[in-house]
């Protein structure tokens, strides 16, 4: 409003407007970061094959910021921070955000990963934010039960008691939780038995040298996976030693 100061005072008034021209003030923000994620390891469950990893593969994630700022600093570039132990594993498109598998997991090998993702505006100068990824690498039953050898030659003297523990035969397997769980079961032989549990052998028949000299069998271990168990085996050959239990015996001609 603008008035003179004469007498019987004279006024006008004039609408202004006031533009606000938006700078670049405002960086990108990952709203809910760290973000984790789990993953199953992908290591060639299916005939031993390499999984195949192509541009049609779906995301394992989509990365998302956002930019208080107007168009046009708030279009949002991303990037995978330079430098991090796990970028040749995974890719992230530029535009959307979306991140892939670059290659196959392994969880025996890295069950934990984290990615730094970087999003980046398009003033000037750009502003710059980071979000974590953190990966957890779930289980596959891509492990045998494998034993310390594949064959075992053992000892054992005649006429032990039955329940004689003769030795324990392990096997170790490199998977998680019940795919990692062993149990052990016995082929090939009525005179021995295995524990289940702990690979202990023992007898369950007299054995008598003078009758079988030695016994041959197999041991074979299970994993516990609810899906796809995988086995393993062992040959064991138990030799019978003597002991002085047969008196001599004269013929008389």
């Amino acid at each position: 409003t603008g008035e003179d100061i004469g007498k019987g005072t004279r006024f006008d008034t004039a609408s202004v407007t006031i533009n606000v021209f938006d700078t670049n003030d405002n960086p990108p923000v990952f709203e809910h970061a760290p973000y984790n994620i789990r993953l199953l390891e992908s290591n060639g469950m299916i005939d031993n094959q390499e999984p195949k990893i192509t541009a049609d593969s779906d995301p394992i994630f989509i990365a998302f910021a956002t930019d208080a700022d107007d168009p046009p600093f708030n279009t949002i570039e991303y990037n995978l921070r330079d430098g991090g132990r796990y970028n040749d594993h995974f890719r992230i498109n530029g535009t959307t955000g979306h991140i892939f598998l670059a290659k196959s997991l392994d969880r025996e090998r890295e069950p934990f990963m984290t990615l730094e993702i970087l999003a980046m505006d398009s003033g000037s100068p750009r502003l710059t934010s980071t979000g974590t990824l953190n990966v957890i690498v779930e289980d596959v039953n891509d492990h045998t039960p494998t034993f310390e050898s594949n064959e075992y030659v053992l000892s054992v003297e005649e006429n032990v008691d039955i329940g004689f523990s003769v030795a324990s035969i392990l096997a170790e397997d490199e998977d998680d939780s019940l795919n990692s769980d062993v149990s052990y079961s016995i082929e090939g032989t009525e005179y021995f038995t295995i524990d289940r549990k702990n690979g202990t052998i023992m007898t369950v028949l007299d054995l008598d040298r003078e009758d079988i000299e030695s016994h041959s069998f197999t041991v074979v271990a299970i994993d516990s996976s609810e899906f796809y168990p995988l086995t393993g085996s062992a040959s064991i050959l138990i030799n019978i030693m003597d002991k002085n239990d047969n008196t001599p015996l004269i013929i008389n001609n």
